[in-house]
């Protein structure tokens, strides 16, 4: 058989299987009649679900062109990649497809959507009458912390929205009710995710008009962003009792937010049931189990599940009433001089740093408390008695993403790492500048390089091994694609050992003495797509001068975009 047509349909249909779907259509589509029905049978089902998010600029083109709006059923769009203005959302509604197109829409993720957007956007998603999930991802790139997005409150008029997400990196932005809010509004939100800064005064607005909310998620500040507001030294008061039963709040860094206005807020959710709380605290109140047990017994009934983690600074632990929950619920309370933490077991956030003296209340820990921990940043104390009574008392089973600032001198071996940490579900790894015994780290590279999807530098010392012949052969790996270096190399020589180390890699981020440096690492990587470049020789280019380095660097034509975000870096979007 030499002709690829003559195999049966069941058998290019499990060839399909390891081509991605623009593959698949790029490579077989309009081929003839047989080969449309069985990318038919295939496809159409994958199509329904479309995240462009993630997707070269080129291929986001060409499925445009041939994908069906009748047939998508969850759509995410992004405006950035990285730093550089890829514009998805505006091409994708103003170019290729109107809104009401998507007939059948079940769930739209709108990333780094500007204030103006937004706005054009919601009046017409009432058109979409199937969409129940909605999220957007607010434009922080460029923009001066604390800006307002004064958002119209017609998404409250969306009576097919169950879950809505108003997001955005780091709070950065404040979400402030719109004082036009009609007196009446019917809607059917059952989840509400608020991540941006969100006032007492605007969350008293918004429960009044949600009358089936279900589940709020909120990150909560005392200090109003609104001008017309004046609530900085008054106490929270509550207007509304609502039905909401899971409750989510992650209170604003250093707000002035108190154990007493978390205890008025609760007075709006009476039908609570799980309720979790986080953030860094000025009050120490917020570390008395004795006022906790009884804001529960008195205000929450039938509360379920309580779960928390405050952090304080400057307070010594011998100032703070943390042995009062040992009676009535499982906590942990990590101290030293300076910071104190404490947080109920088990362990109910994904991020976890392990960089205290650790001085543990709860009688016993279960070796499953930590199971949700998915990224862990370790900064080791130095005092070898505490360290050990880590790894005596701590597992984590699930870590994608392991943070490695300083290794203790106790933890001298891989094998007492892994006594700590499961290895194998290790994919991204962050090495410190005061990474320690040098050889530990490159035993750990050796155990994971080959599942591990990114990795970051920032010890010189620990590169400079990697080139020895026989840990190139050992650590090499296929599977890196993102790799950040976070100090200047100066040994030009030995950047022609990257693509042996990492011959697939897609995003380098890099710094150099010159701009020189670098040619060879773009010229021989060839499935490099992102480079972000840092080198004192950009401060005083212009992006004309730059684009004349690339010119005469013979890499003008490899470049697809770029961008100068700041006065020493660039940014390379490569063809």
């Amino acid at each position: 058989m030499t002709q690829f047509e003559y195999l049966p349909n069941e058998l290019i249909i499990n060839l399909f299987d390891y081509l991605d779907d623009y593959d698949r259509y790029v490579s077989f589509g309009d081929l003839n009649q047989r080969f449309d029905q069985l990318l038919f049978c295939v496809t159409r089902s994958s199509w329904f679900t479309i995240n462009f998010s993630n997707l070269q600029q080129s291929k986001f083109h060409n499925v445009c062109k041939f994908i069906k709006p009748q047939d998508i059923r969850s759509l995410t769009l992004s405006n950035y990649r990285h730093s550089i203005l890829i514009n998805q959302i505006p091409l994708f509604f103003n170019t290729y497809f109107q809104l009401d197109q998507l007939t059948y829409l079940q769930r739209l993720y709108l990333f780094d959507i500007d204030e103006s957007q937004c706005q054009s956007f919601l009046p017409n998603l009432e058109l979409l009458q199937h969409l129940s999930h909605l999220t957007f991802k607010f434009l922080t790139i460029s923009r001066p912390a604390g800006i307002l997005y004064n958002l119209s409150t017609r998404f409250l008029s969306l009576k097919t929205i169950k879950t809505l997400k108003f997001l955005s990196d780091e709070g950065k932005i404040a979400f402030v009710m719109d004082k036009s809010t009609p007196a009446i509004v019917i809607n059917h939100i059952q989840y509400l995710k608020i991540n941006l800064s969100l006032d007492i005064e605007s969350l008293n607005q918004l429960l009044v008009h949600l009358p089936h909310l279900k589940s709020l998620n909120i990150k909560l500040t005392k200090e109003t962003k609104n001008p017309v507001n004046h609530m900085y030294d008054t106490p929270l008061t509550t207007c509304i009792e609502t039905d909401i039963i899971i409750l989510t709040i992650e209170l604003c860094s250093y707000t002035a937010i108190t154990f007493d206005d978390i205890q008025e807020c609760v007075k709006s959710v009476p039908k609570l049931k799980n309720f979790i709380i986080t953030g860094i605290v000025t009050d120490r109140q917020f570390f008395d189990g004795q006022r906790w047990k009884q804001l529960i017994d008195t205000r929450l009934p039938n509360l379920e599940q309580f779960q928390f983690l405050f952090t304080i600074y400057k307070y010594e632990i011998t100032k703070l009433n943390v042995t009062s929950f040992d009676t009535w619920h499982r906590v942990q309370c990590d101290s030293n001089q300076h910071v104190t933490s404490i947080y109920t077991l088990p362990y109910a956030f994904h991020n976890q740093e392990l960089s205290l003296s650790f001085q543990l209340i709860s009688p016993t820990t279960k070796r499953n408390d930590y199971s949700r921990v998915r990224q862990l940043r370790f900064v080791s104390t130095n005092n070898a008695t505490d360290e050990q009574s880590i790894v005596g008392n701590r597992y984590y089973p699930n870590i994608d993403t392991l943070i490695l600032w300083k290794i203790s001198p106790y933890l001298s071996s891989l094998n007492e790492l892994s006594n700590l940490i499961v290895l194998d579900t290790i994919r991204h790894l962050d090495i410190g500048y005061y990474a320690g015994d040098i050889q530990i780290h490159l035993d750990l590279l050796r155990q994971i390089s080959k599942n591990l999807h990114s990795l970051t530098i920032r010890n010189y010392d620990l590169l400079d091994e990697l080139w020895i012949p026989a840990n190139i052969q050992s650590i090499s790996s296929k599977t890196i694609k993102v790799l950040s270096l976070h100090f200047t190399y100066s040994d030009v020589k030995y950047i022609k050992y990257f693509y042996q180390l990492f011959p697939n890699l897609e995003e380098l981020s890099v710094i150099v003495l010159t701009l020189n440096d670098i040619r060879c690492v773009v010229k021989s990587m060839k499935n490099l797509i992102w480079l972000k470049l840092k080198c004192k020789e950009l401060n005083e280019m212009a992006n004309k001068d730059i684009t004349q380095w690339l010119k005469s660097s013979r890499l003008l034509k490899a470049v697809k975009n770029l961008s100068h975000p700041i006065k020493d870096e660039i940014h390379l979007w490569l063809k």
